[in-house]
């Protein structure tokens, strides 16, 4: 992950007996020390099921309560329902019956495995391109057919905001989507082969969501604390492509949109993988 924090926040580096969750992970976001290092929690269903077990704190228990870790908010969940592409969203449903498809064209399934499940890429839009005029051609998102929610009216921002971080990872994704479009094991080849339809889609991509970011900032100012990319480059030994393809294909995209940010007046803050890479856009 990587985060960017969006307020202008000043607190005393000196040590506060008993900050809360904002307090203590903005804290460390401005590279100050707070009481404790924040740390937070996610797993699948299955391994939940598993560690709760093992804690004995029951299907109902929450093991990051347990251990007392940290959480991010999503501003969606203040304003009920995320951004939305009503048409675009609806022509997939009426064109995948039954079918997971995301804005971008990617139809997932749910495979189940013993008591696992997980959803499967079985559609990659761009599967079948060869050309930069076939990535041009295909049916690409555009800002101007998102739906942004309003706040509801009443709505107690200072109150809602006491103890939550406001995280948003919606818009940054300049690996994550072009892979999905393309198929991981096709886009891998254009990369090494093609990579001009690689760049074309990325181009593509970033045409949407810097555009989405702009307007998601400007109309959520004041709501927002950090924004992320939760792209991965990685793998359980190494890096997925090298750093020199990373460098040149995808941080470009991801240093525009960090700008984007700093241009706003905020201060940013790299992840380990980033610094691993040692190609931080920042």
């Amino acid at each position: 992950m990587i985060f960017i924090r969006l307020c202008d926040l000043c607190v005393s580096a000196v040590k506060i007996k008993k900050m809360n969750n904002r307090e203590i992970i903005l804290t460390a976001v401005a590279r100050k020390r707070p009481d404790r290092l924040p740390y937070t929690y996610s797993a699948t269903r299955e391994a939940d099921d598993v560690f709760r077990k093992h804690l004995g704190i029951g299907p109902a228990g929450s093991v990051a309560d347990y251990f007392g870790c940290n959480r991010f908010a999503s501003l969606w969940t203040a304003t009920v329902a995320g951004p939305s592409l009503p048409e675009r969203q609806s022509r997939n449903r009426s064109k995948n019956p039954g079918g997971n498809v995301d804005i971008w064209g990617c139809r997932r399934e749910t495979i189940t495995v013993g008591n696992s499940s997980y959803l499967e890429l079985t559609n990659a839009p761009l599967a079948h391109v060869e050309t930069v005029a076939d990535v041009e051609q295909y049916d690409w998102p555009d800002a101007d057919e998102v739906v942004l929610p309003d706040m509801p009216a009443g709505f107690d921002l200072a109150a809602w905001k006491t103890d939550k971080v406001v995280l948003d990872c919606s818009c940054i994704c300049p690996f994550g989507v072009p892979w999905s479009m393309f198929g991981m094991e096709k886009m891998m080849l254009c990369l090494a082969l093609n990579p001009s339809v690689v760049e074309a889609a990325v181009a593509r991509v970033e045409s949407y969501t810097l555009e989405l970011l702009k307007r998601i900032l400007k109309k959520y100012s004041g709501l927002i604390d950090l924004i992320g990319c939760g792209d991965d480059y990685g793998a359980q030994q190494g890096l997925l492509l090298s750093k020199e393809m990373v460098d040149r294909y995808f941080m470009p995209s991801l240093r525009r949109h960090y700008e984007l940010g700093k241009n706003m007046a905020f201060a940013a803050i790299i992840t380990v993988a980033e610094r691993f890479l040692k190609s931080s856009p920042l």
